[in-house]
């Protein structure tokens, strides 16, 4: 099974959330969820397939506090 990028990134967020039953506080940005994401160097929407494994996690927020920072 194929899946393209758009939907792996809404099974990994808000399909996460629902799993847990926590989709009122997570896996989406909306106004009084718990801001919990990441900052990217690059859009993985857009690059091509070789250069993916080549994403690095520039920021992490949880809970709209930076936990990690390069």
């Amino acid at each position: 099974m194929d899946v393209n990028r758009e939907d792996a990134i809404e099974i990994f967020t808000r399909n996460a959330a629902v799993a847990m039953e926590k989709e009122d506080v997570t896996g989406s940005i909306e106004t009084g969820k718990s801001a919990d994401f990441i900052i990217i160097n690059q859009n993985v929407l857009e690059v091509p397939d070789t250069d993916i494994s080549k994403t690095k996690v520039l920021k992490t927020v949880l809970q709209g506090k930076t936990v990690f920072e390069d």
